[in-house]
């Protein structure tokens, strides 16, 4: 079957990511935190759900790792990670919008969701990603993040999609794992195989 619909990734896929120049930028703030990564803490896993706030994630993280940060600071770490959208990307986006039913699949969180949208406007002079697909689902709004296939179920069943007629473009191969378990057609995004150039063809 034809792909007629195309589920875009948000970090790593359209807008670039280094989710290591966050860890280092929490790093000296961390008093011996025996995680390596502290991605793994569960209150990252809680504001990416929508379990709690972005002002109770950042109380209960001082607490439970036991840190003198203060809401600036724990931003900023936060925001360490995000790069930029290249104007290409953008210019794709909108060729994709025009012949395909687009749809953004993003696990995010209050804090990097408005920080993507500050960028937005300040870079490419729109408020939010809404502007360049036809449905939008971020995590922390939707209450379920990738790779649990509820998330995907929810995508497919809200806009009457063929999964065969899908193709979602990820960069973490959990996730698309994920999306094949449904029938979606699949394929990973790397440095050397940007969005860009998977969809030039299309």
């Amino acid at each position: 079957m034809p792909v007629k619909n195309i589920i875009f990734d948000l970090g790593g896929v359209i807008i670039d990511i280094e989710p290591e120049r966050s860890l280092n930028a929490f790093a000296p703030y961390l008093n011996g935190y025996s995680e390596q990564n502290i991605y793994q803490h569960r209150l990252f896993h809680e504001l990416e759900t929508g379990r709690i706030t972005a002002s109770d994630f950042r109380n209960q993280l001082r607490a439970a790792l036991n840190i003198s940060m203060d809401d600036t600071m724990i931003d900023e770490c936060m925001f360490a990670m995000l790069g930029e959208i290249p104007e290409e990307r953008i210019r794709l986006l909108e060729k994709m919008k025009q012949r395909y039913k687009t749809i953004l699949l993003s696990n995010t969180n209050v804090i990097h969701y408005d920080a993507c949208s500050r960028y937005l406007q300040k870079a490419h002079g729109t408020p939010s990603f809404d502007t360049y697909f036809h449905k939008t689902y971020y995590s922390h709004l939707v209450g379920l993040r990738k790779p649990d296939v509820r998330i995907f179920e929810l995508v497919l069943r809200e806009n009457a999609l063929v999964p065969e007629e899908t193709l979602y473009l990820d960069d973490t191969g959990e996730h698309l794992k994920s999306a094949r378990t449904l029938g979606i057609i699949t394929v990973k995004v790397t440095p050397e195989n940007s969005v860009v150039n998977i969809l030039k063809d299309y």
